[in-house]
């Protein structure tokens, strides 16, 4: 597995650190070793491949729902090592062989650099948030959710329905970013901003679902903060045929994960509150990441129209 890794470095106490990583794995294939009870025989299934697992699906519990978030547990620990080698490593001072004068050039310059960054996508978020909340935009449905399940309580085993009617995740006007803006300039004709994204409080929820298991029904709401998620964000401003641009490069949703979940209504089936629990975080990855993200993706093109480039590339904003 290769990862690409792009980071901005900022200079804190004469020790590298860094702002807005962004990690992207590349494979040919991720190599899984699971293990799970089989209702056939006591030995339980094997899978060494995805493919085995795949092959196999249909004969597991209707309850098995396996998580791997190994690109999540990788970028964390890629992170840390970064971050620890950063701090192990040759004072800037000693890199710049303790010229004060080079030292102090370059210290203003990153400062430069980094508020244009940020003082650039702030314009770019007062747009967004603008548009969001005049056009009514910041709250998204979801298609309803259809699910069925086996559920064992001691020696009894049922088999049952989920069902939902359409969703919402909301707040995508409380965007903003959690650092500042890391800056390159590919080539004296360009200039491409990075940085970190997060809106403070976005949530996921379904005002009614419906459980149907041995002749037992019920109904109630199920919601989620969504607290534990970055947008990554990278964009560019430059010149083409001595006219001015912008255009977003990429968006990414990452680490999108629920907390702070609240079902009602459960009653007499109270036991499935694990199952609608894992119903609602997969609906946060399938649903909800795709929504938002192609949401503020429209929201940003606009917002990039409406930036006064001209005055943005000769620095009088």
């Amino acid at each position: 597995m290769i990862a690409d890794v792009r980071v901005g470095l900022v200079l804190e106490d004469d020790a590298f650190s860094f702002i807005n990583p962004g990690i992207e794995f590349t494979h040919d294939e991720v190599l899984v070793k699971l293990s799970w009870p089989s209702p056939q025989r006591t030995g339980g299934y094997e899978f060494a491949t995805t493919e085995q697992l795949a092959k196999h699906i249909d004969d597991l519990p209707l309850t098995a729902a396996v998580s791997l978030p190994l690109y999540a547990l990788l970028r964390e620990k890629l992170q840390l090592h970064l971050a620890l080698v950063l701090r192990q490593a040759t004072s800037v001072s000693e890199v710049m062989c303790s010229n004060p004068s080079l030292m102090e050039a370059y210290s203003g310059m990153i400062d430069s650099l980094a508020q244009n960054g940020n003082k650039v996508v702030d314009m770019i978020l007062i747009n967004i948030r603008r548009t969001l909340l005049q056009s009514c935009r910041e709250v998204l449905q979801l298609p309803p959710l259809h699910a069925t399940f086996m559920h064992k309580i001691g020696s009894l085993s049922f088999i049952g329905k989920f069902e939902t009617d359409t969703g919402w995740v909301k707040n995508l006007a409380t965007i903003n970013r959690i650092s500042d803006v890391s800056v390159t300039r590919p080539d004296p004709m360009k200039t491409s901003f990075y940085v970190t994204l997060r809106i403070k409080d976005l949530q996921i929820g379904y005002d009614e679902y419906r459980i149907r298991a041995m002749g037992v029904s019920c109904s109630g709401r199920a919601a989620a903060a969504l607290h534990r998620h970055s947008l990554h964000l990278a964009l560019t401003i430059g010149l083409a045929h001595w006219e001015p641009y912008a255009q977003l490069d990429h968006l990414r949703v990452q680490n999108l994960d629920c907390a702070d979940l609240h079902v009602t209504g459960l009653g007499p089936l109270s036991g499935a509150s694990n199952l609608v629990c894992a119903w609602l975080r997969g609906a946060s990855t399938a649903l909800a990441a795709p929504a938002v993200s192609a949401q503020i993706q429209h929201e940003l093109h606009t917002a990039l129209q409406e930036l006064p480039l001209w005055d943005l590339l000769h620095a009088k904003q």
